[in-house]
């Protein structure tokens, strides 16, 4: 499934972890979900997403559900 999120701010500094950020209009980067979970240490619930890169690179990163 894709979707549609604002690629800017704090994003372009995501390492690890799941991410967290705030809804907003200017969507302006697509990304596919590939998958979904718990994490067993914090219990957050989490979308497994991948994204590529400008240079091409394709990366994965955990996203928060809510």
């Amino acid at each position: 499934m894709a979707a549609a999120i604002e690629m800017g701010g704090s994003l372009q500094f995501y390492s690890g972890g799941i991410f967290s950020w705030q809804c907003r209009m200017q969507m302006n980067h697509v990304i596919i979900i590939i998958g979904y979970g718990t994490d067993g240490s914090t219990g957050l619930k989490y979308w497994m997403v991948s994204r590529r890169c400008r240079a091409g690179r394709v990366f994965f990163m955990r996203t928060s559900m809510g």
